[in-house]
């Protein structure tokens, strides 16, 4: 018989197992990989977020333009945060609801407008209250928050409604209101019915100052874009205080997006009741927790996005508006009427 030449088997088994150095190099390496590719990874998400979100702006300011395009003049802010919406009234300075009321015909979201209208089966009452129940996607920027339902904080009792109201649709975007703000006063809370708001006696606040594209009971025309087109802030994101995304603490974020003329809506390049001045204390900002000791912010543009937030023209272009834009430039780009041109790239 020949001799054979096999080895024990605990020598294959010894052969084929791991040891614990070998083991503790392959996990350390696999770890090495996780921690580089996470990144690149997080960066690819936040980059469709971002894609997404300037589309979402894209798309408002198209259906600002058609509005524009078919009544000739740019949506109206409405009334004011107490008002909501009515779909038998008209475009203009009769219609109480703001900015994005005004425009959800344009956002292919008629059936939605017509809530509460003459022969639409249910009362303006009940339209409203099914209106305050609706999110929508295109008014949420994915970085910061889902197209859901959020808290109304305090208590806000709105015209056009009844029953308590706890949860309302928000929107994480603005129109321009420009570079002169002043503070509404609120006169037409107490106003009893809508007839009370279209009676020619009844004392509005003076907004002639206004150099945006929307405010109170607001009809700015593409001809009253006198500094041009593409040289006009439009629609952009707006700054949410980080704490307080989802409870409407945010007195710029505590409403609903379907109320008229409010800081939920409209915000600002320029100081309060300052035309004319530099916005040093008023630039966009990146969503942060906001200490008390250092004020309001709700006024201000901003987003969730690092380094920039998204802003749409009167031309329909969008474009990233960065953070550290020179405060003047930045207040011009808020006024349409200042006759400050803009070279694009200084911002």
């Amino acid at each position: 018989m020949r001799p054979t030449c096999r080895k024990p088997a605990t020598d294959v088994r010894g052969r084929a197992a791991f040891s614990l150095v070998e083991l503790l190099v392959v996990v350390t390496i696999v770890g090495i990989l996780l921690a580089l590719l996470l990144p690149a990874v997080q960066a690819a998400r936040e980059s469709a977020r971002r894609m997404h979100c300037a589309n979402n702006v894209k798309q408002l300011a198209l259906g600002a333009l058609n509005h524009e395009s078919q009544h000739n003049f740019f949506p109206t802010g409405g009334w004011n945060k107490y008002w909501l919406g009515h779909p038998d009234r008209g475009f203009g300075k009769r219609q109480p609801g703001g900015w994005i009321f005004n425009i959800l015909p344009y956002i292919e979201q008629q059936s939605l407008y017509d809530l509460g209208s003459i022969g639409s089966g249910v009362s303006i009452e009940a339209g409203n209250a099914a209106r305050l129940a609706a999110p929508l996607a295109v008014m949420h920027c994915p970085s910061r928050r889902p197209a859901v339902l959020y808290h109304l904080a305090y208590g806000m009792t709105f015209r056009l409604t009844d029953g308590a109201i706890t949860l309302v649709a928000r929107s994480d975007y603005a129109v321009n209101g420009g570079d002169y703000m002043q503070w509404r006063t609120d006169a037409f809370q107490w106003l009893p019915d809508l007839a009370a708001g279209d009676d020619p006696n009844f004392i509005w606040d003076d907004t002639s100052r206004q150099t945006g594209i929307s405010h109170q009971r607001s009809q700015v025309t593409a001809a009253d874009v006198l500094d041009g087109s593409g040289n006009t802030f439009l629609i952009g994101e707006k700054y949410v205080n980080r704490d307080h995304y989802t409870n409407g603490k945010d007195i710029g974020d505590s409403e609903t997006m379907y109320c008229g003329d409010d800081l939920d809506l409209i915000r600002f390049t320029g100081k309060l009741g300052t035309v004319g001045s530099a916005a040093d204390n008023n630039l966009p900002l990146q969503d942060r927790s906001t200490s008390t000791s250092e004020g309001n912010r709700s006024q201000q543009f901003g987003s969730a996005h690092a380094g920039g937030f998204h802003m749409s023209f009167c031309d329909g272009s969008v474009r990233t508006v960065n953070y550290s834009i020179d405060g003047e430039v930045y207040r011009r780009l808020g006024n349409r009427k200042d006759g400050l041109l803009i070279d694009g790239g200084q911002f």
